[in-house]
């Protein structure tokens, strides 16, 4: 169950990671500065998503202290376990967040990514785009969150850079998907191999065949009731 879980979390943020990355594939300068409230909002549940599942995923790896790219995972998913805590209080909060003399982004966030554009040849980035959305409203004469910059950064081409503010935190989304892998490749391998050593041991002592266990998919069920009205 706890794998099953681990493998949801994951699955949903690299769905989410890609809805994003194709919108932002979309954008040019001129229509991004009229971009739809319906495709605003598809955005920040889309982020918002990444941020639930990333905080979950962060409580379901507590117990690996030593895999790179878990620490990684924790290291850069603190700033959604702080978002997700000023979301899940946001209702008492509200006064407070109304009344911040500081910088605070707009409820709901501001995400921020850049897109980049190759030269003829297609060898080198000759010129780029950094465009920033908010959720909300702007509220405050003291709005502020930060822009990525693109010097000395990883680049994902021919989007990336994805930085989501909400409250008083930024989460590196780019960063934190590639941590990934990472974890994917620690799953398929050695837990993997753990899994099915156990499995063939108790299947060994209980006089069964461990291979039908291995290779059928634990699948999800969907069912349809039809009924008629007379």
């Amino acid at each position: 169950m706890e794998l099953e879980a681990i493998a949801f979390s994951i699955d949903a943020i690299y769905l989410n990671h890609q809805r994003i990355s194709q919108w932002a594939a979309r954008c040019e300068p001129k229509s991004f500065l009229k971009t739809p409230y319906r495709e605003r909002l598809e955005l920040f549940l889309y982020l918002w998503s990444i941020v639930d599942q990333a905080d979950a995923l962060r409580r379901l790896l507590r117990k690996i202290r030593t895999n790179e790219s878990v620490l990684e995972f924790r290291k850069i998913s603190d700033a959604a376990q702080s978002m997700r805590n000023s979301m899940d209080h946001l209702s008492q909060n509200i006064p407070n967040i109304a009344n911040k003399k500081g910088h605070v982004p707009p409820v709901y966030g501001a995400f921020s990514f850049g897109r980049f554009h190759f030269d003829e040849a297609g060898v080198e980035i000759e010129d780029f785009e950094i465009y920033t959305i908010t959720a909300g409203s702007l509220t405050h004469k003291a709005h502020k969150w930060p822009v990525p910059n693109p010097l000395g950064k990883i680049l994902d081409i021919p989007v990336g850079m994805f930085e989501f503010s909400a409250f008083d935190r930024t989460l590196d989304v780019s960063a934190l998907v590639r941590c990934l892998s990472g974890i994917v490749h620690l799953f398929d391998t050695r837990v993997r191999n753990r899994i099915e050593t156990a499995i063939r041991s108790a299947a060994e002592e209980k006089g069964l065949d461990a291979e039908p266990m291995l290779s059928e998919y634990a699948g999800s069920i969907a069912t349809v009731i039809e009924g008629k009205i007379k």
